[in-house]
């Protein structure tokens, strides 16, 4: 069945305050109760609410924060980050599946290497691509590689990636 609420209740169950905007179709007025607008303007990604409470109702909505980042080359709020620090290894309940679609989006962000620095940054990249995240600390040879570690090897060929295909970008980030 469906259920009508209010406009205050509606935007209150959204995740992020850049999403909590409601658009008046008459008038074509933009509704923001949760000053979605001036996160725009500052590029910022906040939750609408306790972060810890709005990740604790969908742990993917972690990873969704990091890929609207990326997509939208925004930072995201220390509360927000610190909240995903804290719940990273919540990820690890959230079906394969819908991580691997979210990674995906990720790697097809405008961004897609600072999306995966933030997965390192929020502790993230342990559950998702350890693989990857080992390659922090791994030293190269400054002879073959200036860029110093693996890893910052492994994000400049990401970033090298021009066409955006995930599944090149995956590869890339994977070589």
């Amino acid at each position: 069945s469906v259920t009508f609420s209010t406009k205050e209740r509606d935007v209150q169950r959204r995740d992020f305050t850049i999403n909590g905007m409601l658009l008046n179709p008459m008038s074509a007025e933009v509704i923001d109760l949760v000053d979605g607008l001036e996160d725009i303007r500052r590029g910022r990604i906040k939750t609408i609410g306790n972060p810890v409470d709005r990740f604790g109702e969908d742990y993917l909505r972690m990873m969704r924060a990091i890929r609207f980042a990326a997509q939208l080359d925004f930072i995201i709020g220390h509360e927000e980050f610190d909240s995903i620090k804290t719940l990273a290894d919540r990820i690890q309940f959230i079906s394969a599946e819908r991580v691997r679609e979210e990674l995906m989006k990720i790697l097809s962000a405008t961004n897609p290497s600072y999306g995966i620095h933030l997965l390192y940054t929020s502790g993230l990249l342990r559950h998702i691509l350890p693989e990857v995240a080992v390659t922090v600390d791994v030293k190269q040879s400054p002879d073959y590689h200036p860029e110093i570690t693996v890893y910052n090897h492994l994000l400049l060929t990401l970033r090298s990636v021009r066409v955006n295909n995930p599944l090149l970008r995956l590869a890339a980030l994977l070589h």
